[in-house]
């Protein structure tokens, strides 16, 4: 978020003041396997503390403070955070570090039939995405129900997917060759564009039809897509 530390449920609650539709998180393991929310690897750039988060516990990081007082927000909280409200929000998630052994992904997916039952209702979209086709095939036999995004960076500009319906691009590469949104569609793919977060941009997206722009300023996308459907 721009203008309030990442990763926390004040950084989530602004989101949703600012009009997003939908909330996006990175998601790590802690060292006693719970699943919570934080991007980098290290616990510096975000925090008061240093060093790998996946060398501490849910109680050690309960210690930590983020930016929005101590503790770190749980993949759990934010489920909650999402199905409570009186218009639930959809939710995208991104797990960080896939391994042969399945630990993310079967966390993840133990925790959102934790939060919303077997068949993972109660929110108007929920997500995984990754960079990995591996991780995708994994939650696709995990959770068949969940929307799976196959994210490609502007290295990568070929959109080959095999465990997905829906593709996410990265902004330099539609900015670089803006026909790939149209190549998208052609062949039945949603389309998300990450991370959009100036104006010019955002403009772009609109105009291509994109299907999702995924932001750290919801505040400024929102006014940009409100202004295109005038």
């Amino acid at each position: 978020m721009v203008h309030v530390p990442e990763h926390t449920l004040a950084a989530m609650q602004r989101a949703v003041d600012d009009g997003a539709d939908v909330l996006e998180a990175d998601l790590r393991l802690t060292r006693d396997r719970h699943v919570v929310c934080h991007h980098d690897v290290d616990l510096d750039r975000t925090s008061d503390a240093v060093g790998p988060l996946h060398r501490r516990t849910l109680a050690e990081l309960g210690e930590v403070d983020f930016g929005a007082g101590p503790g770190v927000l749980t993949l759990r909280e934010l489920v909650a955070f999402c199905r409570d409200r009186p218009q639930p929000m959809g939710l995208m998630l991104e797990p960080k570090l896939p391994s042969r052994l399945w630990r993310v992904e079967g966390a993840v997916v133990a925790e959102l039939v934790h939060g919303l039952g077997p068949y993972l209702h109660g929110l108007p979209l929920l997500a995984v995405e990754s960079f990995s086709p591996f991780a995708l095939r994994r939650f696709a036999l995990l959770a068949p129900r969940l929307q799976r995004v196959r994210l490609r960076s502007h290295r990568a500009p070929v959109p080959q997917l095999t465990a997905s319906h829906t593709v996410g691009l990265d902004i330099r590469l539609v900015r670089a060759d803006p026909t790939v949104v149209r190549d998208c569609h052609e062949v039945g793919l949603l389309t998300y564009v990450w991370t959009v977060n100036d104006r010019d941009d955002m403009a772009l997206c609109v105009d291509l039809g994109v299907d999702g722009i995924i932001t750290d300023d919801p505040g400024t996308a929102r006014a940009v897509v409100d202004e295109g459907r005038s």
